[in-house]
């Protein structure tokens, strides 16, 4: 018998749905209790109406994957804020 997902998909709850190329490497995939800020260049917005300025703050362990330097990684965020 199979497991099936009775939940919102990540894409429906989001408030935004960013392209980035991040300025540096992060390990995010690495349990941390702090959160960073992640710094990089917006290339395409996939959902949500963002700003010129936008300030991406990972909260510890929702994103599991590294960010590599120069290579473009989608990012599901549910909270924005704007600076």
């Amino acid at each position: 018998m199979g497991t099936t997902w009775i939940g919102v998909p990540l894409e429906e709850s989001a408030d935004a749905i960013v392209l980035l190329i991040p300025q540096k490497n992060m390990a995010l995939h690495v349990p941390m209790r702090t959160e960073q800020v992640i710094q990089g260049k917006i290339i395409k917005a996939e959902k949500g109406q963002l700003p010129p300025q936008v300030l991406i703050i990972h909260t510890p362990n929702t994103i599991t994957t590294p960010l590599e330097q120069g290579l473009p990684h989608e990012l599901v965020k549910f909270l924005v804020e704007i600076i």
